[in-house]
């Protein structure tokens, strides 16, 4: 009997360790892992637990799990995740998803049948904090009469299905078939269509002390502001809960990127990445003012120009007997206001016009 029982227990046991680690087998060498979704599991946190990045992977693990609807993943589905970069690797995604589906893998060896894109800007390396980069984008869009959803994404090149939940995240929609026109919408996609609205999705690699208070203090986001993108974008409604080295996402207006443009080899059929870095910055400037004077400064540091989504502090000093009586800011040549709080503001995608006036006490 006792035999018995210990038998028992050993097989408990050992079921108990094939459950906890049956979920993560590797397949060295083949450019994939798998895992099996648990309760609770999301896409997006079983990528944020292995280290990789989903934003940028997105489109590869979309592809070879046939995912529909990323709300609707079964408990026990197998997934296949890269072990690579896919942006980065394109040719090695094709051959792993055919060797998945049994499909013939033909590799391409000159420009001329390389399937892959060489003029798109897709998600760059980012030139922001060490080890940080531009995964994908945010594109913005005022709901036109006659427009959907779907015609939209259609339209930008993006896969609605399988970004129908992130979309009704990001852009606060309950019912797809009750949207009002005017109403604003926000797509995620890997690409930035040429003249859209949108904003870069940093991957941000946690370290240890960190908050997402302070990440966001590190890029000049206002966490207030940000808070429901930033648990849209992470999956995620407890934003006091980051692990070091997992990848926390964040929404960064007009951040410095790298060209992604590429040139075909004409000896090896392979692709040379651009690396002239791309830095776009805007002007500031000041409207004089009476019985007083102001400085625009980031970092303690007088400027006259910055890059969008950067924080400026207005330094006001105003003569004897004045105070600070209004402060506006403006886009130069136009009528539109940008928000200032606490005597700051964040840089708009576009030249603007600072004026600081004074009044007696």
């Amino acid at each position: 009997m006792k035999k018995t029982k210990r038998i028992l227990i050993s097989l408990c046991v050992a079921a108990t360790l094939i459950s906890c680690f049956g979920a993560f087998a590797y397949a060295d060498g083949d450019g994939y892992t798998t895992y099996t979704i648990k309760a609770g599991d999301t896409v997006l946190k079983v990528c944020q637990s292995l280290g990789i990045d989903f934003y940028a992977n997105q489109a590869w693990i979309t592809s070879v799990n046939n995912i529909g609807n990323y709300n609707n993943i079964k408990v026990g589905k197998v997934l296949y995740l890269p072990t690579f970069n896919t942006t980065t690797d394109p040719t090695k995604a094709i051959n792993v998803k055919n060797s998945l589906s049994g499909t013939t893998t033909t590799t391409a060896t000159t420009p001329t049948t390389t399937t892959v894109a060489t003029t798109t800007q897709t998600a760059a390396v980012a030139t922001t904090t060490a080890g940080d980069a531009i995964v994908s984008y945010l594109i913005y869009h005022k709901l036109q009469a006659g427009e959907t959803v779907g015609s939209v994404c259609a339209a930008l090149g993006v896969d609605f299905d399988s970004n129908a939940d992130r979309i009704k995240q990001l852009s606060g929609i309950t019912n797809y078939y009750h949207i009002p026109v005017g109403q604003n919408i926000v797509i995620p996609s890997l690409t930035v269509p040429a003249g859209s609205s949108y904003t870069a999705i940093v991957a941000h690699k946690v370290k240890g002390g960190e908050t997402v208070g302070s990440i966001c203090n590190s890029y000049g986001l206002d966490f207030a502001k940000v808070q429901a993108q930033l648990k849209a974008l992470n999956n995620t409604d407890n934003l006091n809960r980051i692990n070091v080295g997992q990848n926390f996402y964040l929404p960064v207006a007009g951040a410095t990127i790298a060209t992604n443009a590429t040139t075909p080899s004409t000896t090896t059929g392979t692709t040379t990445p651009a690396s002239t870095p791309v830095t776009q910055v805007y002007q500031l400037n000041k409207q004089a003012s009476a019985h007083g004077s102001f400085k625009l400064q980031v970092g303690g540091k007088d400027v006259s120009s910055v890059a969008a989504g950067t924080n400026v502090n207005i330094v006001a000093t105003p003569d004897s007997g004045y105070k600070v009586y209004t402060v506006t800011v403006m886009k130069t040549g136009g009528e539109q206001a940008v928000a200032v709080n606490s005597m700051s503001f964040t840089m708009p995608a576009y030249d603007v016009t600072v004026s600081v006036t004074f009044k007696s006490y």
